[in-house]
């Protein structure tokens, strides 16, 4: 009986082996079906893809072929160089998507913003013999590289994103999202390959870190500095909300700091202004700092573990920041007041005075259940905080995930902005309207103001003189086409119309053959 169980687990044991390496495809043993072959390859750790290479050190020279498995829609892949980082900003990519008519674009873009649309554009450094194929549920990238300083490692990417029509989209971007973790180093001479984190990844966790637990020590100024590089290397997001909060909080603490060297005598008439304008400001840094620390960790997407084990630690500072305040301003006030004039009132001999009668109180029937209200109360009070806190933020901080401000929309493209072509069709986050009104904005020109005599020129000469439409298409004739659409190039903001009028223009200019002017493909 134990032998034939023993043999069950061993077969089930077996399958389960075969079927790993079945779905794993070990890019050692991929044939290449145009019978190309690489003498290196590596399986990428994130995002079903594998990369494989011949090297060529005499001339710096690197063919590569990129390979994305598991397509099962239409999607775009990206695979890059970082010469300068290891990061998304200032790589080289090559881009390859399946457009909508069935044919594949591949072409090369370079990363300046994490905003980007991917727009085509030469690289750093020359790229040839490119070519993508889209076949068995993988696409593949094929490219020839010619590598700067004989460098044999280099910083890598790789990405694969969703499509609208013919539009890249964003891909994913949350903390535990696989399109976050797919960079690293790889030597094209040993073939290693070592998984980086982002330094941007590491400079938020610092920046938390100081904030929240060392907020009274060093944490305010570092964490100021840690804020201020981390927008400087984020140029495409913004979060408005939180820099602003923070820059107050620097400025009051660095008043609260420094207040002390004006503060009035005791006798002074402005003294008690002082007094208001110092526990003011102090309450004021407080809540301010929370309530940031709650929008930080909304904007890392972290886990509600961490947003209730940082209520679970703030709360109880709280109370006790209030009782003490009770004491200090009502308390120990009235013990002053009704101790003899022949005692010594020094601030010592106060409070040993109010602890002892409180000692004296507790043992009183009413002031026992006066107690065990307060304490229940209490609990009761903490509990519905606790719930407070763990809602608030996601109810009242609205964190996009394109970085737009809480009042804004993100459109379908990733950009910020109000009106018909941010909160309208295909509208991701922010205050989206569910059946938005066209809108016409004022002081912004016609389609005759965009399309000038010169701009539609400049589109027609770049045609051969062969061309048979060359002295077809005029602009008068275009006019009085648009004239019988009242609403092309009138909806939305100025910058939407002069898009909609540039995607028209690219259209026809890739069904007359003239399609690299304005089309990326």
């Amino acid at each position: 009986m134990a032998r034939s169980v023993i043999f069950i687990i061993a077969v089930f044991l077996s399958f389960c082996a075969l079927s790993c390496i079945a779905q794993q495809q070990p890019c050692a043993t991929y044939k290449f079906l145009n019978n190309k072959h690489f003498s290196s390859c590596s399986d990428l750790p994130v995002l079903s893809s594998s990369l494989h290479w011949n090297y060529h050190p005499l001339s710096s020279r690197v063919d590569v072929a990129f390979r994305h498995t598991g397509v099962t829609d239409r999607r775009w892949i990206a695979w890059a160089v970082n010469p300068t980082s290891g990061g998304m900003i200032g790589s080289q990519a090559i881009v390859s998507f399946q457009r909508t008519d069935g044919s594949l674009a591949v072409y090369t873009s370079p990363i300046t913003s994490y905003g980007t649309r991917l727009e085509q554009g030469n690289l750093s450094f020359p790229v040839s013999d490119l070519s993508a194929t889209n076949q068995n549920n993988e696409m593949i990238i094929y490219a020839s590289l010619e590598l700067h300083g004989n460098i044999s490692t280099v910083n890598h990417l790789w990405q694969a994103g969703p499509m609208s029509e013919n539009t890249s989209m964003m891909h994913s971007a949350g903390p535990s999202s696989p399109n976050v973790k797919s960079m690293g180093s790889l030597d094209f001479l040993s073939g290693r390959v070592k998984a980086t984190r982002s330094s941007s990844t590491t400079l938020k966790n610092v920046h938390g870190i100081l904030n929240t637990l060392l907020a009274y020590i060093i944490g305010g100024l570092s964490g100021f500095g840690t804020g201020i590089l981390l927008g400087t290397r984020s140029p495409g997001i913004e979060h408005i909300c939180h820099k602003i909060i923070g820059i107050v909080l620097f400025c009051l603490a660095t008043v609260q700091v420094f207040g002390g060297l004006v503060r009035p005598d005791k006798d002074s008439n402005y003294r008690p202004f002082f007094n208001w304008f110092h526990f003011l400001s102090g309450c004021s840094t407080l809540i301010l700092s929370i309530f940031n620390i709650y929008k930080g960790i909304e904007m890392l997407h972290a886990a509600n573990f961490w947003r209730l084990a940082y209520s679970g630690i703030i709360l109880p500072l709280l109370l006790v920041t209030l009782l003490l305040e009770i004491c200090t301003r009502w308390c120990l006030p009235i013990t002053k007041r009704s101790m003899p004039n022949t005692t010594d009132k020094n601030t010592s001999t106060v409070i040993a005075v109010a602890t002892m009668e409180l000692v004296k109180v507790s043992y009183k029937w009413k002031s026992f259940q006066w107690t065990l209200w307060l304490m229940k109360n209490t609990l009761l009070t903490i509990t519905l905080a606790i719930l407070l806190a763990g809602a608030l933020p996601k109810n009242v901080v609205e964190a996009q995930n394109c970085g737009c401000a809480a009042n804004l929309c993100c459109s379908q493209y990733g950009y910020c902005g109000t009106g018909n072509a941010y909160c309208g069709p295909g509208c991701k986050q922010g205050p989206c309207s569910s059946s938005p009104t066209p809108t016409t904005p004022s002081g912004r020109g016609s389609v005759a103001d965009i399309v000038t005599p010169g701009f539609l020129n400049g589109i027609i000469n770049q045609g051969a003189a062969s061309c048979a439409g060359k002295n077809f298409y005029t602009r008068n004739a275009f006019l009085s086409a648009v004239n019988s659409y009242p609403q092309f190039g009138k909806l939305g903001s100025a910058e939407a119309s002069k898009r909609e009028i540039t995607a028209f223009f690219a259209h026809v200019t890739h069904e007359t053959g003239h399609k690299f002017l304005f089309h990326p493909y």
